[in-house]
Parts: C-alpha cells; sequence; structure tokens
C-alpha cells in the first residue's frame, strides 16, 4: 500500500477523450498537490506541451484527432525526458508494442486505482 505523495509545484498533463476518465483522474492526481493540465485528444495536448512543461504525461492510447502513440512519438521528437505513461484498457501485445515504438515508458491499465496511481508515479517520478 503507497501513502499518497507529495508533488506539490509538479504538473501532470492528462490525455484522454473521454470526460469521466479525465475527472477521475485528475481527481487523483490533485491530491497529491500538483497541478493539472487536460486534454481531449493528442493534437490539443501538443498545444498544451507548447505552452506549459508538465513534469510527467497520462496519455491514452486510442483517441480521435491523434491516437496516443502518434502523440508520443511527436512529443519523442523534441523530448526525450519526459516521461510518458499511457492509460488503456487494451493491454493486448500489439498495445503494448506500440507505446513501446513510440516512446512511451510505460503503461496504466484501466481502470485503475489510487494505489497503482501513486505506485507508478513513484516510479517515474522518485521522491527524495
Amino acid at each position: 500500500m503507497y501513502k499518497k505523495p507529495d508533488y506539490t509545484g509538479r504538473k501532470f498533463l492528462v490525455v484522454d477523450d473521454s470526460d469521466l476518465n479525465l475527472q477521475i483522474l485528475s481527481h487523483l492526481l490533485k491530491t497529491t498537490g500538483a497541478g493539472i493540465l487536460t486534454a481531449t485528444n493528442g493534437e490539443l495536448a501538443l498545444k498544451v506541451l507548447s505552452e506549459e512543461q508538465p513534469d510527467l504525461i497520462f496519455l491514452d492510447l486510442h483517441m480521435p484527432v491523434m491516437n496516443g502513440a502518434e502523440t508520443a512519438a511527436e512529443i519523442r521528437k523534441t523530448n526525450r525526458e519526459i516521461p510518458i505513461l499511457a492509460l488503456t484498457a487494451d493491454t493486448s501485445a500489439e498495445a503494448q508494442l506500440a507505446l513501446m515504438d513510440a516512446g512511451m515508458n510505460g503503461m496504466l491499465s484501466k481502470p485503475f486505482d489510487k494505489t497503482q496511481i501513486y505506485s507508478v508515479l513513484q516510479q517515474y517520478l522518485p521522491l527524495y
């Protein structure tokens, strides 16, 4: 069981075409003290990234306009450092290969809970 980490002063970008998923993940992340940025597709996420510098990105794989793999590949053209975590209910081998090929760091399977969120945050943004 992970205790709630303190990410005050950090920013997370959550990209998902489902309003419900955006609300749930944003709420869980806000409990850590972090600022939350959101986008409903990859194209909008790239716009947010042109204006903001989040510390970590949660990126849905299956979205209209620009999917998660395409978005991650675009991000990686200019930023190799930021952790990008796929959000998906699709845990197939094809989906996992697509996210790795696109430059994502890992995957969070839907549905998720706060323990999984806290665990993945501490894995990719350790607290010192």
